[in-house]
């Protein structure tokens, strides 16, 4: 496996679990104190994102079986996740817990993505 898919892997699913608990963090705080992490929720999240992007091009590119449909909905909530922290108050605290979740749910169905692919 090269070197670069392994770094890139990495950073994915750091990135992805950074951003999850960076906005499980936020949304137990009051809103003035949420706004202060919003620089390193917003970084994990472009670097999740564009990890992801990228591994998509590398390993599933034109793909469109059952792994690519599961990391595709994991991706498609990522994404959504993202553009509610933006642009739905992204110091609301409600806010966060429902992102919160959907990234939850996008990290078991990359999981579950992965496992499949090794059967």
């Amino acid at each position: 496996m090269p070197i670069s898919l392994i770094l890139l892997t990495v950073a994915h699913a750091a990135a992805a679990i950074a951003w999850a608990m960076v906005t499980w963090v936020i949304s137990r705080k009051p809103a003035e104190e949420g706004r202060k992490l919003f620089l390193p929720q917003g970084a994990a999240a472009i670097v999740t994102l564009g990890a992801g992007a990228r591994l998509w091009t590398m390993l599933h590119a034109g793909g469109t079986g059952p792994v690519e449909m599961l990391l595709g909905a994991g991706a498609a909530l990522g994404v959504l996740a993202l553009l509610a922290q933006l642009f739905l108050r992204r110091w609301s605290v409600k806010v966060n817990k429902v992102t919160f979740w959907m990234l939850i749910i996008a990290l078991v169905l990359m999981e579950l993505g992965k496992q499949l692919k090794g059967l």
